[in-house]
């Protein structure tokens, strides 16, 4: 169960950095009281829109879709959010400032390319991880089940050396060799 939660942790880490744009960078805006500020965004649809957003007053935020739509309204002074745009269009983000006083409004909206193509990297990356866990184990499972081997002994052991009556192994009964040491047939020591 634990390397369960790891491989998902992972592959969901793995997505998410394959997400990541190389030029992401936050913007600041100052917005007076009872002011508001939106950044419109064309993109198409199943890309994927991360953002995030803080201030140092409560904002109400909102996301509106090109039909109109409120995707996402909150009152609050940090979101953080991957969104997949089910439409192509303008997608409008809007912060209004219902306080008192002037907010500092940081944000940062990295669009990637379609989310289609990052969530297929992140579950190859997420598939690839997993392949080689499972290899790791059947590795360490099968070198753990593996014990050393002796090598076949060609005589097997008999004690003391035996004296040999007549010409005839003590042990099978078969003709020997006088000067043998061994009995041809079965082994047994004959000296």
């Amino acid at each position: 169960m634990k390397a369960a939660k790891w491989i998902i942790g992972f592959m969901i880490l793995a997505l998410l950095l394959t997400a990541l744009p190389a030029n992401a960078s936050a913007e600041s805006r100052v917005i007076p009281a009872g002011g508001s500020f939106t950044r419109n965004v064309k993109v198409d649809a199943g890309q994927l829109m991360p953002y995030s957003w803080s201030s140092d007053e409560s904002l109400h935020f909102t996301v509106t879709d090109p039909d109109g739509i409120v995707i996402t309204s909150v009152d609050e002074t940090f979101h953080v959010n991957v969104l997949t745009a089910s439409t192509s269009g303008t997608y409008r983000f809007t912060w209004q400032n219902t306080g008192a006083s002037a907010a500092t409004l940081t944000y940062d909206l990295n669009f990637l390319g379609h989310g289609l193509s990052s969530l297929i990297w992140g579950v190859l990356i997420g598939v690839i991880v997993i392949i080689v866990i499972v290899i790791v184990i059947v590795v360490v499972v099968m070198s753990a089940g593996r014990t050393k081997t002796q090598p076949a002994q060609l005589y097997a052991p008999m004690g003391p050396p035996m004296a040999r009556v007549g010409g005839s192994c003590p042990m099978c009964g078969s003709p020997v060799d006088p000067q043998g040491m061994f009995c041809a047939r079965c082994g047994a020591k004959l000296r």
